[in-house]
């Protein structure tokens, strides 16, 4: 099932590359998040336990599930119409979706792993933390938190997108 997070959510082609992209994109984010804190936390490059750790441990997905529909969602609301354009470059619209959004991805990881706090969150619930089962932990929510903040909107699973004001 499909939430509609703003009345004119109907661009299912785009949801349907989102959700194609999804594990690719993911891991590309993770990796980001590797080379960010390289940057951040370790320029040296100096070799001990965590950055070993880091560099070598295979990232679990699965915490991050909620940012990834949260950034589609963020994405189909400010860039994705109900209404398909005309295309005179010989793709079709999923070819189209896929390169846009996928750019749009790459912008979107850069900036949002320029912030220190977000790729300590991204690491350790991809990397460091064992995984859990149930409801999203404190880190998962406030990763969530600050990609919300970053863009001034909220995205609730019953209410939708709400925009916040000052």
């Amino acid at each position: 099932m499909h939430l509609k997070f703003f009345r004119y959510d109907k661009n299912y082609l785009l949801r349907a590359v989102q959700e194609e992209l999804r594990s690719r994109l993911l891991a590309y984010l993770c990796g980001q998040g590797r080379r960010a804190f390289q940057q951040h936390f370790n320029p040296l490059g100096l070799e001990d336990s965590l950055s070993r750790q880091i560099r070598s441990t295979r990232p679990r997905l699965d915490g991050l599930q909620d940012v990834y529909t949260t950034l589609a969602a963020i994405y189909r609301y400010h860039h994705g119409g109900n209404q398909l354009e005309l295309l005179f470059n010989g793709k079709s619209h999923e070819e189209q979706y896929h390169l846009d959004w996928s750019l749009c991805f790459a912008d979107w990881c850069s900036q949002l792993c320029a912030d220190p706090v977000f790729v300590r969150l991204l690491l350790g619930i991809s990397v460091l933390q064992p995984p859990k089962k149930g409801h999203p932990s404190l880190a998962e929510q406030r990763l969530r938190s600050l990609v919300q903040e970053k863009w001034g909107i909220k995205v609730h699973k019953r209410r939708g997108i709400l925009e916040q004001t000052a």
